[in-house]
């Protein structure tokens, strides 16, 4: 079992420009992503604690560079693209006996849902209607940032807290990050929709390593 934060166009911390950082043993080893009405990522971690004495968690980052939707247009029941956008979000886990995969290995699982953004104001005209189910995540760029976390254990959760605002955020020590990796991907070229305008599903992405 593990526990995912969802956090939509909310500053709750900064994840760049980390100063003063001590790396920890352990490391990002692997990562796969599937597309494409969802962005999907399985990240394979080495030298994981053990979750109940040194609690983990695996901050992603992603801005999600391309984003398609197909419209309708009511008057004539035409099809058509909609406005091209980019956005961000961030996903998380908490790392948990479950998922341990073998001595000090995990693999863990990031979501980036479209269904929010299928939203007339991105068609051509926003009286046009979305096709349900019509999002496409073409491009994506994702920071993958693994912390120790340092928050109230006796609660079940050193990974997060309620601040002052009523808002979720981290608690975690920036300062001893574990490991880092910048992942660029995009799908596969031919890649196309379906005849009633859905993109393909479980398709890998091409993924390279950002330096």
């Amino acid at each position: 079992m593990f526990i995912r934060l969802i956090l939509q166009g909310l500053a709750v911390m900064s994840l760049v420009g980390l100063m003063n950082t001590e790396v920890m043993a352990g490391t990002i080893s692997g990562w796969g992503f599937k597309c494409c009405s969802s962005g999907t990522a399985t990240i394979d971690l080495k030298g994981v604690p053990n979750p109940s004495t040194r609690p983990t968690i695996v901050v992603g980052n992603a801005n999600l560079k391309k984003v398609e939707i197909l419209c309708k247009n009511p008057a004539n029941n035409g099809i058509f693209p909609g406005n091209s956008f980019d956005q961000q979000i961030t996903d998380a886990n908490i790392l948990d006996g479950g998922d341990i995969t073998g001595k000090g290995k995990a693999t863990i699982n990031l979501i980036y849902p479209l269904n929010r953004f299928e939203d007339s104001q991105f068609c051509v005209n926003p009286n046009w209607q979305v096709l349900p189910d019509s999002a496409w995540l073409i491009d994506i760029a994702v920071r993958l940032d693994w912390f120790e976390c340092n928050g109230d254990a006796t609660d079940g959760d050193p990974c997060t807290d309620i601040d002052v605002n009523g808002v979720k955020v981290f608690t975690i020590d920036q300062t001893r990050i574990i490991d880092t990796k910048n992942i660029d991907c995009s799908v596969p070229p031919g890649s196309m929709r379906d005849a009633d305008g859905k993109p393909p599903h479980q398709i890998t992405y091409n993924c390279s390593l950002i330096p």
